[in-house]
């Protein structure tokens, strides 16, 4: 995925994502409708490209051809089988911040700090849609949606980051599937978006430390476990450099995103990289040794056109 709207190279789901966490106070349902009809805009724009490639890849007369013997003009030709979704984040818009039973991420954290979010904005109600997923699922259907990559909450399954389930939690994510299928929707979930359950940044600093990598590992059978039965696509991390390299840690100087930790060397910086590959590694094998059906499992990287 991109944190701003672009396409994700990852296949074959690859995904429309919303803008950067930046949690706002207040739903309205017109700015719901906004967000998600903007969403399916470019996945209407992306949806054209299979015509523009055969308009590309069959020339007018007169249009010069490439010389015989050089490579062939790329196209933006896809697969027939390419899947295009939209996509959101648990802290963007689940909102119930402090309802059945869920936990403090670094991110609630992080923007109760003053100065760090423009407007003031917590991720205390944001979108709202831990009450109004079914309107907004309604919403994606009539919009034409097919697939859906969300974010499960780390801290509303485990909302000290280990030990006990939160069974609640897991009921609002069995709801949320229940009603994409019945729309149609295929489920795309990613495990982790940034929201680190705010136990474990206190407990052992987070992502600096190695501890962390089984903590999400077992936090991932959990989730598959009892999940597994409705999802069979599956991403672990999302967009791993982005968050260890220059939104949530950051070399020399405070990052925009959670945790917002400035890194004194290098050295700190690979070591919260090489945990996070760990975790994504030991997730993969989780995700396989507790899933009760065959399953797909992907990588959701950052990438920009040039």
């Amino acid at each position: 995925t991109t944190a701003n709207g672009g396409l994700s190279a990852v296949r074959p789901a690859p995904w429309l994502s919303a803008a950067s966490p930046m949690p706002m106070n207040t739903p309205h349902a017109s700015t719901r409708r906004h967000f998600l009809a903007q969403g399916l805009g470019l996945t209407a724009a992306a949806l054209a490209a299979p015509a523009i490639s055969s308009a590309v890849e069959a020339p007018s007369a007169g249009t010069k051809s490439a010389p015989a013997g050089a490579a062939p003009l790329p196209t933006t030709a896809f697969p027939p089988d390419f899947e295009w979704g939209v996509a959101t984040a648990a802290i963007q818009v689940e909102g119930a911040a402090a309802e059945d039973g869920r936990g403090d991420s670094i991110w609630d954290t992080f923007c109760r700090q003053p100065g760090r979010i423009a407007d003031g904005g917590t991720v205390d109600v944001s979108c709202d849609h831990y009450h109004r997923f079914a309107a907004d699922i309604a919403l994606m259907a009539e919009l034409g949606v097919k697939d859906y990559r969300f974010r499960l909450a780390w801290p509303r399954i485990i909302p000290a980051g280990r030990g006990a389930v939160n069974e609640k939690g897991v009921d609002f994510y069995r709801r949320l599937v229940d009603c994409l299928r019945e729309h149609g929707i295929t489920p795309h979930a990613t495990l982790y978006h940034w929201d680190l359950p705010q136990t474990l940044q206190d407990r052992y600093a987070g992502w600096q430390s190695r501890e962390v990598a089984k903590d999400f590992a077992d936090y991932v059978t959990a989730v598959v476990s009892r999940l597994g039965d409705r999802i069979d696509r599956w991403m672990p991390l999302n967009e791993i450099a982005t968050y260890t390299y220059y939104s949530g840690y950051a070399l020399g100087h405070t990052p925009p995103h959670a945790p917002g930790i400035a890194l004194a060397t290098a050295r700190e910086q690979s070591q919260i990289i090489h945990h996070t590959l760990l975790a994504h590694g030991l997730a993969c094998q989780a995700i396989r040794a507790a899933s009760p059906r065959p399953c797909r499992i992907a990588g959701a990287a950052t990438c920009e056109s040039c």
